[in-house]
């Protein structure tokens, strides 16, 4: 099945050729981002004035004289409405797109019938063939492997699942401005070790051709750091990846992103005082402003007053 959607496309690919279009030419050209377009539709209806959008199409309806398109870019999501009367080429494109084809669309915005705003296609210009299907987005990825192993899939398929990729970049910009504001200085260390430290787990193992020796991958950012300090820093932080080879779970991975400062002259008690604050700064950044997140059902007040708990007697509770 799919060798023969695989084999369809190539045809229409082809097609495109024979009719002296790249189907991946190497520049777009002005557009503006639909978001954008969306934003100022009413003004840019009444003035009739033309736009140029460009994205991956995820939604085709053909009618035969009228073919709808749904195009997505990262800022959002537009109808373009090719006509028989009205676009260029409109046969070729109505024979050669298909889902997952990126293009580009030139035209006025227009309110349809059932008033969804859209573009209606006087040039339509092919910026990538896409030879391979989508899954639908009704049905998405539903193998648990392929979603995991085919991530960039399941991010076409998932608005959700990008934009916890934006709340992890806003979390760490977060985390970085807050120690940045402490006067702590950001450093990056090796991640190649001659013996490795800074905590209890097993290391990735690699081979170093030139010096004909092994390393290890750091599993730790804290021993460079403390030589920093050694070194004559008062405060260092590092956002670095680590890697620990040991289980997996959908909680534990080998490699991640690790955060560690150091702050001479100073205690757990100044830490204490110090750490809600970056954390709240956090919490914000990764939730539109918002103190208070849900997890499992349980709701938490990020904003509010934190216990001092003694750290042995919680283990003798537990």
């Amino acid at each position: 099945m799919l060798e023969e959607i695989i084999a369809e496309r190539k045809k229409k690919l082809e097609k495109l050729r024979e009719a002296g279009i790249n189907p991946y030419p190497a520049t777009v050209g002005k557009t503006i981002p639909i978001g954008e377009v969306l934003k100022n539709f009413s003004k840019l209806a009444s003035g009739k004035k033309k736009v140029s959008i460009s994205g991956r199409i995820t939604a085709n309806r053909d009618i035969g004289n009228i073919v709808f398109f749904k195009i997505a870019d990262e800022s959002g999501v537009m109808q373009a409405v090719l006509k028989k009367d009205t676009t260029a080429d409109f046969k070729l494109w109505r024979d050669t797109l298909d889902r997952g084809d990126f293009v580009k669309i030139t035209g006025p915005v227009f309110s349809t019938k059932t008033k969804e705003k859209s573009v209606e296609a006087k040039t339509v210009v092919i910026l990538t063939k896409s030879l391979r299907p989508l899954p639908t987005e009704y049905f998405g990825l539903e193998d648990e492997d392929a979603r995991l192993r085919e991530r960039y899939v399941d991010l076409i398929l998932d608005p959700s699942l990008r934009d916890l990729f934006r709340k992890k970049s806003s979390f760490w910009a977060a985390i970085r401005d807050f120690l940045r504001a402490q006067k702590f200085t950001e450093v990056e260390t090796g991640v190649l070790e001659p013996i490795p430290g800074g905590a209890e787990a097993e290391p990735f193992i690699t081979h170093h051709n030139a010096l004909d020796a092994d390393f290890y991958l750091r599993i730790s950012l804290e021993l460079p750091l403390k030589r920093l300090i050694v070194g004559g820093f008062e405060r260092v932080f590092e956002i670095g990846r680590i890697f620990r080879n040991e289980g997996i779970s959908r909680e534990h991975l080998q490699d991640y992103t690790q955060m560690e400062f150091y702050w001479a002259n100073h205690d757990y008690r100044d830490l204490m005082q110090m750490l809600p604050k970056m954390y709240r700064a956090a919490v914000k950044a990764a939730t539109g402003g918002k103190l208070e997140t849900t997890f499992q059902g349980k709701t938490i007040n990020w904003g509010g007053v934190w216990p001092t708990i003694d750290y042995c007697d919680a283990f003798k509770k537990a």
